[in-house]
């Protein structure tokens, strides 16, 4: 008797994982929060050094 639940694949598993590290640095570097002024967390937490004017 076959489970209506199947486990999924290892190797799509696998397959998958790229995609979810270009998310979160998406998430993380390039979408502004409202609740953060606009800032996104990397900009917030961890701050950038200011680039010296030539």
């Amino acid at each position: 008797m076959t489970s209506i639940l199947q486990t999924p694949d290892v190797h799509q598993l696998i397959a998958g994982l790229p995609d979810v590290g270009h998310y979160f640095t998406c998430y993380n570097q390039e979408r502004p929060r409202q609740g953060l002024d606009d800032a996104t967390p990397d900009e917030l937490y961890f701050p950038q050094p200011l680039n010296n004017a030539a």
